[in-house]
């Protein structure tokens, strides 16, 4: 199961309905746009998982390459057992801040589309995994000048 936030940009085509690659690409390959994504299914070629990574959406960008990826994260599934996980995700001014149950994974600048459409997605591929997303609030500011 592979899962993400993503931020769709609208000057590059992506719409409110967007849908991306079935099965594979997170769902959301072929989106444009800012990609969070939490991968825990290794395929030939891939990061060891689970691992965190950004990028980009778009298909000739997808994960060629990843712009950060951190392969240091807990378990986010194991088969048989049920694993909760609490996602904090800051983004002030271009400032990215990811923790993962109060422990930061991810800090840095990032190039987030200025209007965007916000998305979850998630895609099993070869697997079967419930994901469950609760509890999503945010906080919309307009920049400061």
């Amino acid at each position: 199961m592979v899962s993400q936030s993503f931020f769709g940009d609208p000057s590059l085509g992506a719409t409110p309905s967007s849908v991306g690659a079935p099965g594979l690409g997170l769902a959301a390959e072929g989106i444009p746009g800012f990609v969070v994504a939490l991968d825990d299914y290794h395929n030939a070629g891939e990061y060891p998982v689970p691992y965190f990574a950004i990028g980009r959406g778009e298909t000739a960008l997808w994960e060629k390459p990843w712009d950060a990826v951190n392969t240091t994260i807990p378990a986010v599934a194991v088969v048989g057992s049920t694993i909760s996980h609490d996602y904090t995700l800051s983004l002030v001014q271009g400032n990215l801040t990811i923790t993962m149950d109060g422990a930061q994974i991810f800090s840095g600048v990032v190039a987030v589309p200025p209007v965007s459409y916000f998305y979850v997605t998630s895609s099993t591929g070869g697997k079967f995994e419930q994901t469950i997303i609760s509890n999503v609030s945010a906080t919309v500011s307009a920049p400061s000048e």
